[in-house]
């Protein structure tokens, strides 16, 4: 069974980079959403919750996409490529839908809201030369990624 996983590992890299994905989105819903968290007891909270959280993460994707296309205009004469913070991004989706209720353009909100998100940026380092050292810790949730608001 083993032979066959690494086999089936080194034949299609695909499944690895499919594999990478659901990680990575399963730790942004876990980190930064923070599914675990809900705000009450009862089944259909708890349905609410999940569900607000969801929207919120499609929202964002949505938004992230139109304002990543700006980042790399902008950036594109840089020594790094650059990409939206999905932590800030995130913070600031969940307080746009609260703005958005009572907001009388909402067009207008919606488009200061990707300026905010093509200001906030960092870069990515590819090829880095130093590995980086992973400590094991009992925390729940991890001190470097921080939470939203």
């Amino acid at each position: 069974m083993g032979r066959a996983l690494r086999q089936r590992h080194t034949l299609c890299p695909s499944h690895r980079l499919r594999r990478w994905i659901y990680k990575t989105d399963y730790k942004t819903q876990k980190l930064s959403l923070e599914i675990e968290n809900f705000s009450g007891l009862t089944v259909h909270s708890v349905m609410q919750d999940r569900h607000a959280k969801v929207f919120v993460k499609n929202g964002t994707l949505a938004a992230v996409t139109l304002a990543q296309e700006k980042v790399d205009e902008q950036h594109s004469k840089r020594k790094y490529r650059y990409q939206v913070n999905k932590n800030q991004a995130i913070s600031r989706m969940k307080h746009f839908f609260i703005q958005l209720k009572n907001h009388l353009e909402p067009v207008r909100l919606f488009e200061n809201l990707i300026e905010l998100f093509v200001k906030t940026v960092e870069p990515i380092r590819s090829g880095r030369s130093y590995p980086r050292v992973h400590k094991k810790s009992n925390k729940k949730f991890h001190i470097t990624i921080k939470r939203t608001r």
